[in-house]
């Protein structure tokens, strides 16, 4: 788990990277988080009562927002984290390192046979006198 200290440092989803220009002129900021960009939607869509009174999970674009979200004209809420990632760069992938190969252990002895055992002999308790 990330810590608290390691958050507070922009690690991960909350580090500030580069946008798309066309968030870019949304958000007024050449940088910005994942977190803040979509609180920052999210106040906006609030602030202008984009959102559908008749049905919550959809938002109206006005054309400040339709830049930002596709270019479509309404969008259902959990289409907005989706929509506002195509504006974040993709990191490029690193590519793994080899591992180093697998020694191949020596094979194992037969083990020596056991053995036999000799029977051994049982005591058999005397049987009462009477």
């Amino acid at each position: 788990m990330a810590t608290k200290a390691a958050s507070a440092l922009g690690n991960g989803l909350n580090r500030t990277i580069q946008v798309s220009p066309a968030l870019q002129r949304f958000l007024g900021v050449g940088e910005c988080s994942r977190p803040e960009s979509m609180k920052r939607v999210w106040d906006y869509i609030k602030d202008h009562k984009l959102q559908n009174p008749q049905n919550k999970k959809e938002v109206f674009c006005d054309e400040t927002l339709k830049p930002v979200l596709g270019g479509k004209d309404k969008v259902g809420f959990l289409e907005i984290a989706k929509l506002l990632s195509e504006h974040f760069p993709k990191a490029p992938k690193v590519p793994k390192t080899p591992k180093a190969p697998k020694i191949p252990k020596e094979p194992k002895l037969p083990k020596e046979p056991k053995s036999p055992k000799s029977p051994r002999t049982r005591k058999v308790a005397a049987a009462p006198a009477i």
